[in-house]
């Protein structure tokens, strides 16, 4: 009914599988698979091609019902299927539709053949969502305006039956924690999971007892639970970073257990498996990261299990941090207030809140605008064999040398590249002469050295010559290429920075205007109960949750757009980009005509081509540059 927009409709003549079997049409929930495997026999041996044969008949003409059975018996036998096809109502139709790959596709083509009625019924869905979720908070707000005002209908209601919906959606999430604490490998980090939710719960209790005027204790002492539940949160976190900890020292690969083993992973017997498995993760390295590094420390670290576990343990630690420094003080500060042991301002009351914001938006603001500045430097070139002896001021000042631009043609990277280095080249050839110095033989010995010793002092010499290091008259579009694809993957990694510290600000600033909303609210509350006379409660808390009411709103607004705007042109483009034709679209064709020409490096003339030779060559006698694959010089 709600989805009639989306999946097609069920055909009168549609097959029913149960049907073809069989078995009836109001039998699908008494059959069990037996009754569908006797079934299937029974009427595959009657259609047999042999049996078909004997009777006289044509087997072509009892091909397609044979098929029919097949298919049948193939989704009925499947229990997962079986209960798909159940759900869409028996139709075949339907059923292909929801396991065919492209049923985003389909969905769409069907969206746009559908009448007004059936897209009024998916936006009304999505608004009957929306409603149910911040219908909560709506009513949390009314009753805090009448409670205020002294005059609702919601005035005297307890604010345990206000918290119905909340108590509920809570209770599931215990249930469902404790089922997976039950069911799962228990380990201490989900028992500290379970502990805290049901200390907090368990304080929001004891708060709206307490508002309800059932409990008449100071909240110093109701709030007990939720130091618990701080305390277990810490502890949580200490845990998570101990198992992160833990599971690093853990990681392997499999190249690194095949050289201590000394033979190959697939020839492991099942108990050294299951040995390997208890005492080691296997971690998947990149396809250029073995032999990027020699060290197995830094191999390991290049995988993505190692930056995932990394990275929970940069976060558990940045949440204990800022719990302690930010959550304490707020909860002490907090319980001074309730409590009446402090009579200044709520804007007081909340400081660690907006230190704390103040200060995750002014370094999310520097990251944002200065990606650039702190992102990752690119080296313009240095020698395989001298970075590992290289140390740090080495590699800054060739880092430093200067900036060349990657589509800057390949002449300018290469003077840059000498300017860059040249220090290091005569710093080098200056060794290599010392060293050639200190190994040539006096006289004396020269006298009494063998003539086979000579010529391999000889050769050795001439190997450690400077010629080794000089510089190369061709250009090198090599070192070209791979500066090029670490300027752009320099580049990306700054961008995707900025992005996530744009997203950080836009969270932050939205969790800001929240906190401004609520302070506000219990400024104005509370300078109405100092000043009885005054009448004046502030705004309306319904403003507090304005901010979600406007974001659900957009989002329907948006939905309903796509919805009824859906048309047949949306739905080309989305067949183009499943089929890979159109995946990039228009800006794919922009992308290519703003395409530079490929850079074409040209190696120079030899000393035997003099300009006399050049100038005799005619046009279809000078050969082709040697290009990158898939060149076109545009003569024809």
């Amino acid at each position: 009914f709600w989805f009639a927009a989306l999946v097609p409709p069920a055909k009168e003549d549609d097959l029913e599988y149960y049907a073809v079997l069989g078995l009836g049409d109001s039998s699908s929930k008494k059959c069990s698979n037996q009754d569908i495997r006797k079934a299937y026999k029974k009427k595959s041996l009657s259609l047999h091609p042999d049996k078909i044969l004997q009777r006289g008949g044509n087997p072509e003409d009892f091909r397609q019902e044979y098929q029919d059975i097949q298919e049948a018996h193939e989704v009925l036998s499947d229990d997962k299927k079986r209960q798909k096809y159940n759900l869409v109502g028996k139709s075949r139709t339907r059923y292909q539709f929801l396991t065919d790959d492209d049923a985003v596709v389909g969905a769409y083509e069907n969206l746009v053949s559908s009448t007004c009625e059936q897209k009024s019924r998916l936006v009304l869905l999505v608004a009957l969502l929306l409603a149910l979720v911040l219908l909560q908070p709506i009513i949390i707000c009314v009753k805090i305006n009448q409670d205020l005002n002294g005059n609702g209908l919601l005035e005297n209601a307890d604010w345990i039956l206000i918290l119905i919906p909340w108590w509920i959606m809570n209770a599931f999430y215990l249930i469902s924690l404790f089922l997976l604490l039950l069911f799962s490998a228990c380990n201490l980090i989900m028992l500290a999971k379970f502990a805290e939710t049901s200390c907090f719960i368990l304080w929001q209790i004891l708060l709206a007892l307490r508002w309800d005027d059932y409990l008449t204790a100071d909240y110093a002492l109701l709030f007990t639970p939720l130091y618990l539940a701080l305390m277990i949160r810490w502890l949580g976190r200490y845990l998570t970073m101990r198992q992160m900890a833990s599971d690093v020292l853990r990681m392997t690969t499999p190249e690194i257990l095949e050289h201590e083993c000394g033979k190959p992973y697939a020839d492991f017997t099942e108990e050294e498996q299951e040995q390997v498995a208890r005492d080691f993760i296997i971690v998947h390295l990149p396809p250029d990261a073995a032999a990027a590094l020699d060290d197995v420390e830094d191999v390991v670290q290049l995988s993505p299990e190692y930056e995932a576990a990394m990275q929970i343990y940069s976060n558990s630690f940045a949440a204990l941090v800022v719990g302690m420094l930010f959550g304490i003080p707020l909860v002490i500060l907090l319980v001074l207030k309730v409590d009446g042991h402090y009579d200044g301002s709520w804007w007081i009351i909340f400081l660690p809140v907006w230190v704390y914001l103040g200060t995750q938006i002014l370094w999310n603001c520097y990251s944002c605008c200065c990606a650039s500045i702190v992102g990752e430097e690119v080296i313009l070139h240095m020698d395989v064999d001298d970075v590992a002896d290289a140390d740090d001021d080495d590699k800054n000042e060739v880092s430093d040398a200067g900036f060349v631009d990657p589509k800057s043609p390949v002449h300018q990277f290469n003077e840059k590249k000498a300017e860059t280095n040249e220090p290091r080249k005569a710093e080098k050839k200056e060794q290599t002469e010392a060293a050639a110095v200190t190994a040539t033989p006096t006289a004396t010995a020269r006298d009494n050295t063998p003539p086979a010793a000579a010529a391999a002092a000889a050769v050795h010499t001439k190997d450690a010559s400077p010629d080794v290091i000089e510089e190369d008259d061709a250009p090198d579009e090599e070192d070209y290429a791979e500066y090029q694809e670490a300027f752009e993957q320099a580049e990306a990694n700054a961008m995707d920075a900025q992005a996530k510290s744009g997203s950080a600000i836009c969270g932050l600033l939205f969790q800001l205007t929240i906190a401004c909303l609520i302070v506000g609210k219990l400024e104005a509350a509370d300078g109405d109960d100092d000043d009885e006379s005054d009448t004046d409660v502030g705004y309306s808390a319904i403003w507090i949750i304005f901010p979600f009411l406007l974001i659900a709103g957009c989002l329907l607004c948006l939905w309903a757009c796509l919805i009824y705007g859906a048309g047949q042109e949306g739905l080309d483009q989305l067949v183009e980009r499943a089929a890979g034709g159109g995946e990039g679209g228009d800006d794919d064709d922009e992308k290519e005509g703003d395409e530079e020409a490929p850079i074409i490096v040209v190696p120079p003339p030899s000393a035997a081509a003099t300009p006399a030779t050049a100038a005799a060559l005619t046009a279809d006698q000078i050969p082709p540059p040697a290009a990158a694959e898939g060149y076109d010089d545009g003569l024809d």
